[in-house]
């Protein structure tokens, strides 16, 4: 599915590149069509999730299962084609935790509860032509997750920029895809040794986030929106922090491996 709605999303990025072409002269003055001055969405997600981790070149955990989530997006129309996205989202889940134990190294399988929040706000310029418009926007967010197998809390800092590219059809319906890179700002993750009866001190990392990608492909009828994504994310690994025993007498060293994360979201909102 991944692939499918990246080549979905290049397709309609390559026309809109050969409509903007043929259009001399865009009119600035006034709004498409396709945009509204303000609007508001709820909606719900749902989607298959996977984060694996690698040490030294092998492959020893792995989450894999369905999340959910619920959220809130206003967007407003703030001057002519000057557009501000402000978004608040929930989510959480399951997956299936295959990895090791930490310091025994006893294989363990269970439930890894995730629950974690999103908070985004987006600029665009929206750009019509016709029944086209073409928005590309830049924006700045924070994801705050749980993962309760390893007793970890993680923070992200990103910056999202890419283009989104809307057609109206008529009144109702309009089609869109949107497509982007995550520019990772900062990224901690903390490891709460003591409350798991482990023996050590909490641990504060800061693994290294690579660039991810980001993409959406669906369509609004009405009031409503159906749509498919996808997102992804890579850490590196991060670098060895020394941490003692709660009884002073020992001391161990801990890192981050190399992670990989990656989320395929089907979503539906309602417009209002």
């Amino acid at each position: 599915m991944r692939n499918a709605i990246f080549t979905a999303v290049v397709a309609m990025i390559l026309f809109s590149s050969t409509a903007f072409a043929e259009e001399v002269k865009p009119t600035f003055c006034q709004l498409s069509s396709a945009q509204s001055p303000k609007h508001w969405q709820a909606y719900t997600k749902i989607g298959w999730f996977s984060w694996k981790e690698q040490l030294r070149g092998a492959q020893f955990i792995k989450d894999e299962g369905m999340l959910y989530a619920v959220g809130i997006q206003r967007t407003d129309r703030i001057w002519k084609q000057i557009g501000l996205t402000e978004l608040v989202e929930v989510w959480g889940g399951n997956p299936t935790y295959d990895g090791q134990r930490t310091f025994t190294g006893e294989p363990m399988h269970q439930m890894n509860g995730y629950i974690g929040t999103r908070e985004e706000i987006r600029t665009d310029v929206a750009i019509p032509i016709g029944n086209l418009t073409i928005s590309p926007f830049i924006g700045i967010g924070h994801k705050f997750w749980a993962r309760f197998a390893e007793g970890e809390l993680w923070h992200m800092g990103y910056s999202p920029l890419g283009a989104r590219i809307s057609y109206r059809f008529n009144r109702n319906v309009l089609a869109f895809a949107e497509g982007g890179v995550i520019i990772p700002l900062w990224t901690t993750n903390t490891m709460f040794m003591g409350s798991r009866s482990i023996g050590y001190e909490d641990v504060h990392l800061k693994p290294r986030a690579r660039a991810g990608q980001f993409a959406e492909l669906g369509a609004t009828i009405s009031a409503f929106s159906v749509s498919l994504a996808f997102e992804a994310t890579n850490f590196d690994k991060s670098d060895m922090v020394t941490t003692r025993s709660l009884d002073g007498t020992r001391t161990a060293a801990f890192c981050q491996p190399d992670s990989k994360t990656s989320t395929s979201w089907l979503r539906v909102g309602y417009n209002f």
